[in-house]
């Protein structure tokens, strides 16, 4: 299979990329940056299969043996590194030093780093070490979410290529079974809409709408217990933060345009939420990326979590 052949969305960089390949201009580290699950590192082993191609220049023929290898990311000369418990450490920076070292000269090599982000300072600044003299054909893409979380001296090593998220378009072909909801609940990520469609996901929705209706109704013990049950994985974590931050606003949404909100199918859920102000919803709803944040920047979750519980209780019950 040709990677980038079955790649939906992102060609004008795609294009870009290539045409820099082919020109012998392609620079030696690129970030990928972007919302999750818009296909930016299926972009970037694209681009390692045109690359480590046996068979002809620019886009890769998918049929050799080191297509194949690099489609099951199983290519002697791909490194891809991805976070260890929420985080990228210093061994595996120095895995990527001795990789890179330690390749021929001649021929290309591929290091792809999933969530740059979660690099710990040790390890960034170890990369930093082979990112400032880079053999001439080992190439580096570092695919993020957020650039501001990336070392300042690695950004300005790098050629940084923005993501936009996927259209509801691209991801209906994706996937035609997908209902309206999760189309725009997704807000352009086929990673966010697989995760919406997963049936334990799925059935998060009410708990959470419940959750949040539940901070003005009972008592701050209770709500605490139901976080705490709701709140087990990193993953987890992230698909509340999304949701919170989904229902909040379809919550400000309603109070004038309630046809637009993303969440339909609960829309007398999101009424009940609508009757609070707008400074309490904008609260609530920086609250929920505080959520997000903290598992990227790898906080206790229990202390988070009865941080949130906390604010959003003296939020919503109006206490000073």
């Amino acid at each position: 299979m040709v990677i980038l052949n079955e790649t939906k969305g992102h060609e004008s960089i795609i294009s870009k990329l290539e045409k820099a390949q082919t020109t012998q201009h392609l620079a030696s580290t690129h970030i990928f940056v972007g919302p999750a699950g818009i296909g930016k590192k299926r972009v970037a082993l694209g681009m390692a299969q045109n690359l480590l191609c046996e068979s002809r220049e620019g886009r890769a023929c998918g049929r050799c043996g080191s297509c194949i290898r690099v489609e099951k990311q199983q290519h002697e000369s791909l490194l891809l590194t991805l976070p260890e418990k929420n985080q990228i450490k210093i061994d595996q920076a120095r895995a990527i030093l001795k990789f890179g070292h330690f390749k021929s000269l001649h021929t290309s090599s591929v290091v792809i780093i999933d969530d740059v982000e979660l690099m710990n300072p040790q390890a960034a600044n170890s990369l930093l070490k082979i990112l400032e003299e880079p053999h001439q054909k080992l190439f580096f893409f570092l695919i993020c979410n957020s650039l501001g979380r990336v070392l300042t001296t690695i950004r300005s090593r790098s050629q940084i290529w923005h993501f936009q998220p996927l259209s509801k378009n691209v991801i209906k072909e994706l996937n035609p079974s997908y209902p309206e909801w999760i189309l725009d609940a997704s807000q352009g990520s086929l990673g966010a809409a697989e995760l919406l469609t997963n049936r334990d996901n799925e059935d998060l929705r009410p708990h959470v709408f419940h959750w949040l209706k539940s901070f003005s109704t009972e008592s701050k013990e209770k709500v605490l217990q139901e976080g705490r049950d709701l709140i087990v994985s990193k993953d987890q974590v992230l698909t509340i933060a999304s949701l919170w931050q989904q229902m909040v606003r379809d919550a400000i949404v309603y109070k004038f345009r309630p046809e637009k909100i993303i969440h339909q199918d609960l829309a007398k859920e999101v009424s009940t939420l609508s009757i609070y102000s707008f400074e309490q919803l904008s609260k609530l709803f920086n609250l929920g990326q505080e959520l997000e944040t903290s598992v990227y920047r790898h906080w206790d979750m229990s202390l988070t979590t009865d941080y949130l519980i906390h604010e959003t209780h003296k939020c919503l019950r109006g206490i000073s």
